[in-house]
């Protein structure tokens, strides 16, 4: 642990290359659109779109996990969400399998977003799990104030140890 945080880690192989081949499509697409249609409305449009659909993936990557006084700060480049401790009451090894992405990105500069959680049906868990990881494994699972959470982390079962004693876990 540094400096109450942990790091997501390095992305995946699946994610790098679902990544690379997305990019290079839409690089490829876009340069083929300029090329045989010339700088007309629907090349720029095509290319603002992708730029822009691009920026929002980025800006939600997660990047880390940090550990405040009284909640646990789960921050993406943009935006963060705040896992109080006294309101933490799962923490255990977690997995994908299972799961399905309803709203966010399935190896896009990561997994993270909304997932379906196709076990919810026979195990009464919550149908909705917000997941932010970079890798597929390496995950840990939070149930927070009725919520769960999927995240990454490079050190599962120091960041595990570390949030069950927080939160008064056993």
């Amino acid at each position: 642990m540094n400096d109450n945080s942990y790091k997501y880690g390095r992305g995946d192989f699946w994610a790098r290359f679902v990544t690379t081949l997305i990019i290079t499509v839409l690089v490829l697409g876009i340069a083929a659109l300029f090329y045989f249609h010339g700088v007309m409305y629907i090349s720029v449009w095509v290319s603002v779109v992708s730029a822009v659909l691009i920026s929002l993936f980025v800006l939600s990557v997660p990047r880390r996990l940090i550990f405040e006084e009284d909640l646990l700060e789960i921050k993406c480049v943009l935006e963060s969400s705040f896992l109080p401790y006294d309101k933490i009451w799962l923490v255990e090894e977690g997995s994908l399998r299972g799961k399905i992405c309803v709203c966010g990105s399935f190896g896009f500069f990561g997994y993270y977003g909304f997932y379906l959680d196709l076990r919810c049906f026979s195990s009464g868990r919550k149908m909705i799990t917000r997941v932010y990881a970079k890798r597929k494994d390496d995950l840990v699972e939070i149930v927070c104030g009725g919520k769960r959470y999927l995240v990454g982390c490079a050190e599962r079962e120091e960041l595990i140890f570390e949030l069950r004693r927080r939160a008064d876990i056993k």
